[in-house]
């Protein structure tokens, strides 16, 4: 009866210790698990953040690309209207004169 008793003590001590270790073991598994999820999580905000910036530095170039191209434009018509008046000027005088004296 001793040794049945015992026997029984032994195993309830050994439950004992395997219900620890699950624990334990479960915890450092929980752990591990939300570790992994919080580098998952950063590496990707990492991953997004390059992509927007990568996405507005093109915008940003594309933008001054844009306005470069339109600034040529209106420095062009600027030098095509000054040509034009510089050689009409004369001519356009003397016709706003001609048909305010007629």
């Amino acid at each position: 009866m001793n040794d049945m008793i015992k026997k029984l003590v032994d195993i309830d001590e050994k439950a004992k210790s395997y219900s620890e270790e699950t624990k334990r073991e479960t915890a450092r598994i929980e752990a591990e698990i939300k570790a992994e999820c919080e580098k998952i999580y950063s590496d990707k905000i990492d991953e997004a953040m390059a992509e927007v910036e990568n996405e507005s530095k093109k915008l940003s170039d594309s933008a001054e690309q844009a306005f470069l191209q339109n600034e040529n434009k209106r420095k062009a018509e600027i030098e095509k209207l000054e040509a034009d008046f510089e050689k009409n000027s004369e001519s356009w005088v003397n016709t706003i004169v001609n048909n305010v004296l007629s």
